[in-house]
């Protein structure tokens, strides 16, 4: 059985791009990695940048992929207001929705 530690096209994209736990917020280091490696796809896990516009435009500018929603997307869902105004109208557009319990308001 191979070791778990045999090092990997992944870990070693991750290691160019360093051990600082602050590189999880960088978002030039982690664009620049990506190009270098030549990624087309980042998923970015979750939290850090998961939730961060400017990251999903980063990678949106350099033509590479985030497995996740647009910068658009996060901006609107950011809104509280704006994520309910564009919920409702989705109501009108016969999106699929969950119906509310009864009792739920």
């Amino acid at each position: 059985m191979p070791s778990p530690h045999t090092p990997a096209l992944r870990t070693s994209t991750a290691d160019q791009v360093g051990a600082d736990p602050r590189v999880y917020l960088d978002i030039d280091a982690i664009v620049s990695a990506a190009r270098e490696s030549g990624a087309g796809f980042v998923h970015p896990g979750y939290g850090f940048l998961s939730e961060r516009p400017a990251f999903a435009q980063a990678l949106a500018d350099a033509a590479i992929t985030l497995v996740g929603p647009s910068a658009t997307v996060m901006e609107q869902m950011g809104d509280k207001a704006e994520a309910r105004r564009l919920a409702i109208a989705a109501r009108g557009a016969g999106r699929p929705r969950l119906r509310p319990r009864r009792g739920a308001r």
